[in-house]
């Protein structure tokens, strides 16, 4: 006499973390041995640099582009900076979706 009807509805929502279209390296050598001599941001081409910034152990700017085939050589002013850790922030659009994205890293400097 009694009719039950069951609906059974499940939604799963998978999300696949892309990797990164940009690569920052973690260290670099300024020492003119022609390997490893520049900081460079690399990437697929559907990633565009708007802009990288290089910051000191305090926090003050150090080096900035908007330019994304730019490289920064290790030097202020034209003088070489100490060897150490110095922090970057690195902003991009990703030309298919045109979404921006932020990322923060650091960069070792070494001889």
């Amino acid at each position: 006499p009694y009719t039950t009807l069951f609906r059974s509805e499940d939604r799963i929502q998978v999300i696949v973390e892309k990797p990164r279209k940009v690569f920052v390296p973690t260290g670099f050598s300024p020492n003119g041995d022609l390997s490893n001599d520049i900081l460079q941001v690399h990437g697929q081409s559907s990633a565009r640099v708007l802009e990288f910034r290089v910051f000191d152990r305090w926090g003050q700017e150090i080096w900035t582009t908007t330019d994304p085939n730019a490289a920064w050589d290790g030097t202020v002013g034209g003088t070489s900076v100490m060897d150490g850790v110095y922090a970057w922030r690195l902003e991009t659009r990703d030309l298919i979706t045109g979404r921006r994205h932020e990322y923060f890293g650091h960069v070792t400097r070494l001889k």
